[in-house]
């Protein structure tokens, strides 16, 4: 399978605001990866559809 260089972007930042703001509108959906905290704000922020591959302990 082949990807087009203009379908990745790394984004050199982890501030959330940045991040927010350079991805809006251009997601369908996200697949966090990272621990319970990160999966829960994706979780409970997003306003795309987010595929959890982990379980976030309540």
């Amino acid at each position: 399978m082949f990807l087009h260089t203009y379908l990745i972007n790394l984004l050199d930042s982890s501030d959330k605001e940045q991040v927010n703001e350079r991805l809006d509108g251009l997601l369908d959906a996200i697949v966090p990866r990272g621990g319970n905290k990160l999966i829960r704000s994706v979780v409970e922020n997003s306003t795309v559809s987010v595929l959890q591959t982990g379980a976030i302990s309540t």
